[in-house]
């Protein structure tokens, strides 16, 4: 986005862009520092201040925001019993798996994680460590989705002992995108590796070629508008999301034969025809997973808990928009911002 560049306030460390994140490369002048676990009580906001760093002209709009979270967050711990965190993001990257450290470190392992999740997506592969360092914490791992968890968020929901979805919820199709800028200048900037693999069955379909008979003809064009190693890193990358969503689907499942995992996984991956379907929890349920669903208060709790990133993101001034917040009930609070460039700044 020209004239926007990315920080991190307080800061967690800064993932390398992935294939699959749909994340630009690093942008100019984005920083990075450790994220700062703040305490609840009469020095909360003063602490803010001085490690987040409010925005110029921000007057305790994003103080309350992540003040609101926690004690939501301590609501949701005296309703269900487990210990709650919000992972808030716009797009999962390694930056979340260093704050979530932080926030799990030096604390014994629980019983129960209840994690409120909000993302559009992410990178496969912090996602896949940001479930494994979950698992590692709790006996028992909850997921409650109040709102969006598509994409690289589903694969999360995968490892996840027990879905809690609101009215709103909607997971998606874990189909991976690859980025394929420079490739071709009127084609689009991400391609999904479904797009690649229903080639040869479009071609029979719609114009009647063979597929067995006209393969290499239509590998042969394909090659003509890809370079050969790019279609071998959505080649990769089918098999990366493949391989990861039944690693986390045996936590969640683990005397669901292989077979069963695979079909799981083959209906997210390949089984719609959009990326942006949206996944009811009648569908999830419908593929074995386990769903249950809040009670009014519990629903409550959880959307009230994404609305801080849901407020930033229908602003119509996307200066010092939220990105993402990791948070719980006692005070930890890492968060990611949008903000203009001062004038010198490239």
């Amino acid at each position: 986005m020209p004239g926007v560049r990315a920080q991190l306030r307080p800061d967690l460390r800064r993932a390398r862009p992935h294939p699959d994140s749909g994340r630009p490369p690093r942008l100019p002048g984005e920083q990075s520092h450790r994220p700062v676990p703040l305490h609840r009580g009469a020095g909360a906001g003063a602490a803010h201040d001085r490690c987040a760093g409010r925005l110029p002209g921000q007057r305790g709009a994003a103080v309350v925001s992540g003040h609101v979270v926690a004690d939501v967050l301590a609501e949701l711990e005296s309703v269900r019993g487990g210990r709650a965190i919000a992972l808030l993001a716009d797009r999962l990257d390694a930056t979340h798996a260093y704050a979530l450290y932080e926030c799990l470190r030096g604390r014994e392992r629980t019983e129960r994680i209840d994690l409120v999740l909000f993302t559009s997506g992410g990178d496969v592969d912090a996602t896949r460590r940001i479930a494994l360092l979950l698992r590692e914490h709790a006996d028992r791992l909850t997921v409650l989705v109040p709102d969006h968890a598509e994409s690289a968020g589903t694969l999360l929901c995968l490892a996840a002992d027990e879905l809690v979805l609101g009215p709103m919820a909607q997971l998606g199709p874990i189909d991976p995108h690859v980025s394929a800028a420079g490739e071709q200048a009127a084609g689009p900037g991400r391609i999904s590796a479904e797009d690649i693999r229903l080639l040869p069955r479009m071609a029979g379909e719609w114009f009647g070629l063979d597929q067995k008979a006209d393969q290499v003809h239509i590998f042969s064009a394909v090659s003509q508008r890809l370079f050969p190693t790019t279609l071998s890193t959505f080649y990769r990358a089918d098999r990366n999301i493949r391989r990861a969503a039944r690693e986390l689907i045996a936590l969640q499942r683990p005397g669901l034969a292989e077979e069963g995992r695979t079909r799981v996984v083959d209906e997210l991956v390949s089984g719609y025809d959009s990326h942006g379907h949206a996944i009811t929890r009648a569908e999830i349920a419908r593929l074995g997973l386990g769903v249950t669903m809040p009670s009014p208060r519990e629903e409550e709790l959880m959307w009230r808990c994404a609305e801080p990133l849901r407020e930033w993101h229908t602003r119509s001034d996307e200066n010092g928009g939220l990105l993402g917040m990791v948070a719980d009930a006692e005070g930890f609070r890492a968060r990611r911002f949008f903000t203009a460039p001062t004038p010198d700044q490239p």
